[in-house]
């Protein structure tokens, strides 16, 4: 499993996240537009101009490609807080699992309620995993990646596709009450044009995936009931 740190001006937390999850397994830092002195600048693997989320995905993505020894993709944005690194290793044993497209920790600071901490001591299905920290499967990240940022590339969205593809290759998305991290909250960018970006890339997408992503939308979709209902509708 490749482990990607992207960045965008949280400079000393992904350099010291890199550091800590080293010993690990390989790791590639990844920093998009952040302000860096010469010597920070050498500290990272690769460095772009900003190209928000969907450009650091394309990006890791492309790293992935370059490893074929990785099956599977680490994402994880400078901003979470992880505790104890070690438990990057669940989400490695849960990619060696052929049924597991999407694994990710719960999360405070998540926005998706289905990521929140519950006291359940494993993991659940989630129909959706939330972008700021999740692995995946290389055979379900291919099928969404490079993706056009001329249509998106502030990321909304983009979570929930993943999910899609990974239910439709017979695999499952998990999110893992035994590991929590923290997301920071605030963007710093325009909701409204998210919203805008999404909506004309989905549009983009075939007609089941646009089903899935606005099923997914409804509160009751990102309870245990959304994977059930899911796999019910896409049989009919």
């Amino acid at each position: 499993m490749l482990i990607t740190i992207v960045n965008h001006n949280h400079t000393a937390q992904a350099l010291q996240l890199a550091q800590r999850l080293r010993f690990y397994g390989e790791v590639v830092t990844l920093d998009s537009g952040s302000h860096l002195t010469p010597l920070e600048q050498t500290a990272f693997d690769v460095c772009l101009p900003n190209v928000y989320y969907c450009g650091l995905l394309n990006a890791a993505y492309a790293e992935l490609v370059k490893r074929p020894q990785h099956t599977a993709l680490y994402f994880i944005c400078s901003d979470v807080e992880m505790a104890d690194p070690a438990t990057i290793t669940l989400a490695a044993e849960a990619m060696r699992v052929p049924t597991i497209g999407v694994y990710a920790p719960s999360a405070w600071g998540a926005h998706q309620p289905q990521m929140r901490p519950r006291n359940t001591g494993g993991c659940r299905s989630a129909l959706f995993a939330e972008g700021f920290c999740f692995a995946v499967q290389h055979a379900v990240v291919q099928q969404l990646c490079p993706i056009d940022t001329h249509l998106n590339v502030l990321g909304w969205g983009v979570d929930i596709l993943l999910g899609y593809w990974s239910w439709s290759l017979g695999r499952r998305v998990l999110v893992d009450d035994r590991v929590i991290v923290r997301h920071l909250p605030g963007t710093g960018y325009s909701r409204a044009e998210a919203r805008r970006q999404r909506k004309q890339w989905i549009a983009q997408q075939s007609g089941a995936a646009q089903k899935f992503h606005h099923l997914a939308t409804w509160e009751f979709m990102k309870t245990e009931l959304g994977p059930w209902v899911w796999g019910w509708l896409s049989r009919l």
